[in-house]
């Protein structure tokens, strides 16, 4: 698994480039990189007579991307792309009316595709603008590990995770065809993450806000 991902990433890169080629007046390519600050909402629904969860709070995690814009017109843009984005799910199982805490903790890895609506404002100063987003990200469920082998309560999760996305940011012009950006971003996943667990009616879903920062040209 660890070689098919650079491999998917070569393959996205060259069509990408070809299509830059190709189309270079309306599409642009480009990289990122997203520290995140990712969160898991954690429950059962319905609710369990005999057991609570609880989210382990937050996590940091880092997704890299290869992206691109599609330019509609000046100011409205479609953005896609791929990022690897590895997560992860942690929480505590409380038995009601007992002291015992037991904790679970998985490592997931995904391939993620957004589909994100982009508008521009126009310079707000030479080269310099502002954008809003607003989109999904279709997430590829391509791994899932445990912690350790005392971790057993989640024995699958879904291959699909969907989330909406929105968010603001700035771009600067610094060369000819060559541009850097930054935005804000909060993602909400919309789907549970599991499809099979000890308990049936577990729910969990992944949230997370990222900070993108990158390059297109």
């Amino acid at each position: 698994m660890k070689k098919i991902i650079p491999l998917l990433y070569i393959i996205i890169f060259l069509i990408i480039g070809n299509t830059s080629n190709c189309f270079s007046q309306s599409v642009r390519v480009g990289i990122k990189v997203a520290p995140v600050i990712a969160y898991n909402r954690a429950e059962f629904s319905p609710a369990d007579d005999s057991l609570d969860i609880a989210s382990e709070g937050a996590y940091f995690s880092a997704f890299p991307s290869f992206v691109i814009h599609f330019g509609i017109t000046d100011v409205y843009h479609i953005v896609s792309g791929i990022t690897y984005a590895p997560k992860t799910i942690h929480f505590s199982l409380n038995p009601k009316n007992k002291y015992t805490n037991l904790k679970e903790e998985y490592t997931l890895q995904y391939i993620q595709i957004p589909l994100l609506f982009k508008m521009n404002t126009p310079d707000l100063l030479p080269g310099f603008r502002a954008y809003a987003q607003l989109g999904a990200l279709f997430d590829i469920h391509i791994h899932l590990k445990p912690k350790d082998d005392k971790n057993y309560f989640i024995q699958k999760v879904n291959p699909i995770d969907i989330g909406l996305s929105f968010g603001a940011g700035v771009e600067k012009d610094i060369l000819h065809q060559l541009v850097i950006f930054a935005g804000i971003y909060y993602n909400r996943g919309m789907l549970n993450a599991v499809s099979e667990a000890k308990q049936k009616n577990l729910i969990i879903k992944n949230d997370f806000i990222s900070l993108d920062i990158g390059i297109k040209f």
